[in-house]
């Protein structure tokens, strides 16, 4: 049967007896992370995509990966295509593959309007489980520079 996502499982085994849930420790943000993203609807982002040419990456691992990276204050494609490569947070969440940075950078830029909407549902769920606060903060520094 023909699909338009690569295959992933989180609970894939290696020839060595490793398993990335035992990097990732039960109370893990990512683990929390990874929960809600499974359950969010991504209708929106998976219908356009198209049942012609390569698979492509589900977009649930990309979602992961840049939902986290903005959680821990990484924002940039390549460093996030770094992250999943040694940090064992992001190899969970990307289930060890490994989307280069231009395939992040285009996943974000093609879906930004569902990324956000995600993004708000992602917020409201942790805040109606009591997990962040309603307050938020804004950086007001100022800096002198010559431009």
């Amino acid at each position: 049967m023909f699909t338009m996502f690569r295959k992933y499982d989180q609970k894939q085994q290696f020839l060595l007896p490793l398993n990335l849930e035992d990097f990732v420790p039960e109370n893990h943000m990512a683990r929390v992370l990874n929960d809600i993203v499974d359950v969010v609807d991504i209708n929106a982002i998976e219908s356009t995509y198209s049942k012609e040419g390569c698979p492509a990456y589900h977009p649930r691992p990309l979602l992961k990966i840049l939902l986290y990276g903005y959680l821990i204050g990484i924002r940039s494609s390549r460093k996030l295509q770094q992250m999943t490569q040694t940090d064992t947070a992001f190899m969970y969440l990307a289930a060890m593959q490994k989307p280069d940075f231009h395939t992040i950078c285009r996943f974000r830029s093609t879906h930004l309007g569902p990324i956000k909407e995600i993004f708000s549902q992602v917020v409201t769920f942790c805040k109606e489980m009591d997990m962040i606060g309603s307050s938020i903060s804004i950086d007001g520094t100022k800096i002198k520079a010559n431009a």
